[in-house]
């Protein structure tokens, strides 16, 4: 029974390790550095998680949201905007809120990756052009769509996701995820 139990924990590690691998052959890996300096409409992640979630700092920063929504039974709030939207967890018993999710739908908030400014609309041509030919662009397994996805050094629970329409090559979003 040992022997199994080692075996199978055995197996699950494999398992998991080639998943880990597959998951970062899609992931266009960039310095840290480089990637708390993306920016959404002229802001880093660091200088929206430093508003805490608190709708006039953020007003300051991204200007009024349309519709604000608030949980507090798990703890979060969403800013709608017409550019998309920015949700913040908080942890129990703490004011102060984290960035876990932001959505661009438009081309009114620019986003810069390492120097390149990236617009919903732009085409998958373009994105080649900044990046380069060697950029690793990855199509769903579950969705009519391709992918490029940026990570910070092996992270593959954080990132940015540029979403491409396959019947037009355009960005149809751009989304920055981090787990709570």
């Amino acid at each position: 029974m040992k022997h199994f139990i080692t075996l199978l924990s055995t197996f699950f590690f494999c398992l998991l390790a080639v998943s880990c691998v597959t998951a970062q052959s899609k992931l266009n890996m960039i310095s840290c550095s480089q990637y708390s300096n993306i920016s959404f409409n002229g802001y880093t992640i660091e200088q929206i998680n430093a508003t805490n979630g608190s709708p006039q700092s953020l007003q300051e920063l991204m200007g009024s949201a349309t519709d604000i929504i608030i949980w507090d039974g798990v703890r979060s709030k969403k800013f709608n905007y017409l550019s998309g939207y920015i949700h913040f967890n908080y942890k129990k018993g703490y004011a102060d809120g984290w960035v876990t999710r932001m959505e661009v739908t438009n081309a009114l908030w620019p986003v810069v990756i390492q120097g390149h400014t990236i617009n919903v609309g732009d085409t998958e041509k373009s994105l080649i052009q900044k990046f380069g030919s060697d950029l690793k662009i990855f199509t769903s397994d579950f969705e009519n769509l391709r992918f490029v996805a940026f990570s910070c050094l092996g992270n593959t629970y954080d990132g940015i996701d540029i979403e491409i329409n396959p019947s037009t090559n355009k960005i149809s979003k751009i989304l920055y995820y981090v787990l709570p």
